[in-house]
């Protein structure tokens, strides 16, 4: 999304910089640390894409619009922000259905980098991902910690664990394959350009390695495309394009 507890964690860094890095919800896949300013929105689009193949050859599409919204005030607390959002997905090709049932909550805490203890403190974070309103569909009720911490004003790493619903998530057998950690390294190369990869563990559609980069067309507004490599091998990799518009 948009300038997008059960969960314990293992944590190392190598790198970061600032919220402009990546959307307030997410790197390209997994959570960030990042939330949106007190009234600030985030308008985005994405879409996923096998590209030359159809669903008898394991090609699936997917297409999401979301909104997020801030919640605390800057001059609040230069500390800690909120963010919600919701999230209207559609699928077609391979991938289950969310027709009858196509809206997703998301909810997130996090600290700012430096806001306990000392100045290189790691930015946290703690979050609900797709809490979908389909039992065994679309309720991935994912919740997650997530942490990041920047080096040379321009590169951030983040570590993290993430567990959900094992009836949602699982394998390419139907065995639960719900939680386990995930990894990001993202570049903020100049004023427009950004870069990064992200990498969730599992077998489900969100386990994935995801590499992709970002230019912002104004400030207000950013691209990113993105190549997502499941670790299942038997669902096909995807193009993803998004598009993020902040209000």
């Amino acid at each position: 999304m948009g300038q997008r507890l059960l969960v314990f964690i293992a944590v190392f860094f190598i790198a970061s910089a600032g919220t402009s890095l990546a959307t307030p919800s997410r790197i390209i896949a997994i959570p960030s640390t990042d939330t949106l300013e007190y009234g600030a929105a985030r308008f985005d689009m994405e879409t996923y894409n096998t590209m030359m193949k159809t669903g008898a050859d394991g090609g699936w599409n997917l297409i999401n619009y979301g909104v997020a919204w801030g919640l605390i005030p800057y001059t609040v607390s230069k500390s800690f922000g909120i963010e919600i959002g919701l999230d209207y997905r559609d699928f077609n090709g391979s991938a289950p259905t969310a027709a009858d049932s196509p809206l997703f909550l998301n909810a997130k805490f996090a600290l700012r980098e430096g806001a306990l203890f000392f100045d290189y403190f790691p930015a946290i974070a703690v979050g609900l991902l797709d809490y979908g309103g389909k039992s065994g569909v679309t309720n991935a009720n994912i919740m997650y910690f997530t942490a990041s911490e920047t080096f040379f004003s321009s590169l951030r790493a983040g570590a993290g664990f993430y567990s959900g619903n094992g009836t949602v998530l699982v394998d390419e057998n139907g065995k639960a394959d719900n939680s386990g950690p995930m990894v990001s390294l993202d570049w903020q190369v100049n004023k427009k350009w950004w870069a990064a990869f992200d990498w969730a563990s599992g077998r489900s559609r969100y386990g994935t390695l995801n590499v992709g980069a970002g230019y912002h067309l104004r400030p207000d507004i950013k691209i990113i495309a993105a190549y997502v490599m499941f670790n299942n091998s038997q669902i096909k990799p995807a193009l993803s394009i998004q598009l993020l518009m902040d209000f």
